[in-house]
This record gives structure tokens, sequence and C-alpha cells, in this order.
């Protein structure tokens, strides 16, 4: 009696190996799905930063005064951009392109360092929005 009380009270191989086998299972998936949680604010900041350049052009296209755009065609983003560790980034206003230069090459997905915005004709990189943008996100 005392012996199948003895086997009773611990677990077989089968019983450990399929609960591994769970467990691994449920953390490729956690995995998977928070990768795609990173790359979705990663391409959230990027969108915001299009957004924010926007503004940019428009402060240095007409003149603003009260933000230091008046009579100027270059400065530094870190001030204007809501976008953090672009200390480096620079905008040129050169007629209806912005010019965004040294970027972080892990910034966009494309790894582009340098950014031509054509307001007039409505491109980025020579390219549309949304096909620059497809380049662009992660």
């Amino acid at each position: 009696m005392a012996m199948r009380i003895r086997r009773r009270a611990g677990f077989t191989l089968i019983e450990l190996v399929a609960t591994i086998v769970v467990i691994v299972i449920v953390s490729a998936v956690a995995v998977d799905h928070f990768g795609t949680v990173s790359n979705g604010a990663k391409n959230a900041v990027i969108d915001d930063f299009i957004r924010d350049c926007r503004t940019v052009y428009a402060k240095m296209y007409y003149g603003d005064s009260s933000s230091g755009f008046q009579g100027t065609n270059f400065i530094c983003l870190k001030s204007y951009v809501s976008v953090g560790g672009l200390d480096g980034a620079t905008a040129q206003l050169s007629g209806s392109q912005l010019i965004i230069a040294s970027l972080p090459a892990t910034f966009l997905k494309n790894q582009a360092t340098t950014i031509i915005i054509d307001y007039g004709a409505q491109t980025y990189n020579g390219d549309d929005e949304p096909t620059f943008l497809s380049k662009a996100h992660w």
C-alpha cells in the first residue's frame, strides 16, 4: 500500500514534457505579439515625425516669429519635433522642399538618413506618401 502512494505523489515524464511543450508554445505566441506591438509603436513615432515635419515646413515657409522661424531656412530639429533621439537632425528649407538630414540610420526601416519632402509635388524622397511610408515603416 505504501508503494502505491509514493507512485501517485509525483508527476510522470509525459506530464512534464506536455507542460513544457505548452509553455514553449505560449511563449512563442507572446514573443511574436510583443514584436508586432513594438513595430506598431515605431510606426506611430514615424507618423508623428512626418506630421511634425509638416508643421516645421509651414512655420519656416510662412514665417513664425514666435517660434524663431522668421527669416531662417535652417534649424536643428530637436527643439521642434516631439520625437526624441534626433539630436543631430536638421531641417533646411529650399523652395517647396524640406530637407531633413542626419537622421539616425535606425530611425526608419529603410535606414534613410536624409528625407527630401517636396510639399509642392507632395513627394517624400521622390515617392508619394503611402509608398514612402511602406518603405519606412517597420
